[in-house]
């Protein structure tokens, strides 16, 4: 299938880096950061209330606004949100500061993981991948999407060991030049449709 689709290759790199920072440590590691300055669970619930609205909002502009001709400026945009997020963390945890990070990755997180899945699902039902390949392709997505978590969870347990606030923020940059590491992998994908 690799050598037939040489796009799946890319995919696989995408689920890769999309493990290690979207679908698991990311979200545990923003979540640390709220708690850490939220004061109450009524400021919890209402923060996350916002933010899941946003969310929704996000996924409406995403499906019925949102053209596949502008998915590379939204896909860059996007990694310059969550690195700037990702700064504003690095040179202060404050309150402002993670509610300024959380709505930036939101919007990043978000729009990414969209245009992730949609890429995923064109290249799925590609004649040839739809006919002969489906289910190796989806097993060997999740496959790369599994070895990227248990890298972003080795980091997470580094960044929790860590008494250093230096080592800390090195975590930080390093998810923050994984964003963008994902965000430029994407772009790449020229049409995911011809495979």
């Amino acid at each position: 299938m690799r050598e037939k689709y040489p796009t799946v290759n890319k995919m696989h790199i995408i689920s890769l880096i999309n493990g290690i920072i979207f679908t698991g440590v990311f979200q545990s590691l923003v979540t640390l950061y709220i708690i850490k300055v939220l004061n109450s669970s009524i400021e919890l619930g209402a923060f996350s209330s916002v933010f899941a609205i946003i969310t929704c909002l996000l996924g409406y502009f995403f499906a019925k606004i949102l053209p596949k001709k502008y998915y590379k400026p939204t896909i860059l945009i996007s990694g310059i949100f969550t690195m700037v997020g990702i700064m504003l963390l690095i040179y202060k945890v404050t309150y402002i500061n993670v509610v300024i990070f959380n709505f930036l990755q939101i919007i990043s997180s978000t729009l990414l993981q969209l245009i992730i899945d949609n890429a995923e699902l064109d290249m799925a039902n590609y004649n040839g991948i739809i006919k002969e390949y489906r289910v190796e392709y989806f097993v060997t997505m999740e496959k790369y999407i599994f070895v990227g978590r248990f890298i972003g969870y080795i980091l997470y347990i580094l960044l929790g060991i860590s008494t250093s606030y230096l080592f800390s923020n090195i975590i930080l940059l390093i998810f923050g030049l994984i964003v963008i590491l994902l965000s430029i992998t994407t772009m790449r994908l020229k049409d995911w449709k011809r495979g």
